[in-house]
């Protein structure tokens, strides 16, 4: 517990601490506008409205490409800053964006990696269990057999991409050094030498900062409720003036009710954005302590 409180203290050990993170959260921002517009589009959004939420959810998702490239370039910094001792969070500048265009490649072909994880071991069981259900029509042990087997198979997939999914840390560690490409960073095969290397001591992180995780997180979703009440309200007053219950529903989507939720959802998506960030950059600050202790004294034999 203390090392878990010594991550968390280090983010804030800094020079003009206010003013770093103050530029970080306003990294945030255009994310969490998209994620408080993206909450409205659901099955009960009326017909009506739904091009114009969704004409705003593709206009803040193309503005967020900007920001989000330069959190990724943001992490990079982040990385080095740990790898060499230096405590705090980065002072956001424009080579941040360069750098997180440089780890861009490195992240899509890891995601494509998932992708195909996810196919082989979570859609394939899926698809093998409805169509053995038709197969097996009329057997009903045999069909309720099935589903066991193919729930037990998707529960140790989840797993096992739980387990493997910290270890991709210490690739990134390794690009964020020189931002120079090398193919053992695009090798799946990579991963299994470093699990080899640092099993124990990465999985004894990961599970900390789950409990850590979680207790943030609740914080930040008790707090970010309130700010969603608060929103809740001027949907509720144009409802009640509406007079019918189908004018009711197109004035609870309509754009001034729309608009004037929109800074208590964004800040309550910004809250819970800054809670999540705060916990994978304490979670990397300790995952870095494994990586120069386990993996870097030995990088030359991976």
């Amino acid at each position: 517990m203390e090392r878990i409180l010594k991550a968390f203290k280090d983010l804030y050990r800094c020079d003009e601490v206010k003013k770093r993170h103050f530029w970080y959260v306003l990294l945030l921002i255009l994310p969490s506008i998209l994620g408080g517009f993206a909450s409205w589009v659901d099955k009960e959004t009326p017909k009506e409205a739904l091009p114009m939420v969704l004409a705003f959810v593709a206009l803040f998702a193309l503005l967020s490409i900007v920001p989000l490239i330069f959190l990724m370039g943001f992490s990079v910094d982040f990385n080095r800053d740990r790898l060499n001792a230096i405590t705090g969070i980065p002072k956001v500048n424009t080579e941040m964006f360069e750098k997180g265009l440089k780890i861009l490649p490195l992240i899509f072909v890891w995601g494509i990696y998932y992708l195909i994880y996810f196919g082989l071991f979570f859609v394939a069981p899926i698809v093998a269990i409805v169509a053995g259900s038709i197969a097996l029509s009329g057997n009903v042990a045999g069909i309720v057999g099935l589903i066991l087997i193919g729930l037990l198979l998707l529960f140790l997939s989840i797993i096992v991409s739980l387990i493997l999914s910290p270890f991709l840390n210490y690739i990134i560690f390794n690009f964020s050094k020189d931002l120079v490409y090398r193919a053992e960073y695009f090798n799946p095969l990579t991963l299994v030498r470093y699990i080899k290397k640092s099993f124990k001591s990465t999985m004894m992180v990961f599970l900390k900062m789950i409990l850590a995780n979680m207790v943030v997180g609740t914080v930040a979703q008790i707090v970010g409720f309130i700010f969603i009440l608060f929103a809740m309200v001027f949907p509720i007053i144009f409802a009640l003036f509406a007079g019918t219950e189908e004018a009711a529903e197109k004035a609870v989507f309509s754009p001034a009710s729309i608009l004037l939720t929109l800074p208590f959802t964004t800040i309550a998506a910004l809250i819970q954005s800054y809670a999540t960030g705060i916990v994978q950059f304490a979670a990397t600050d300790m995952y870095v302590e494994v990586y120069k202790n386990e993996i870097e004294p030995t990088e030359n034999e991976i």
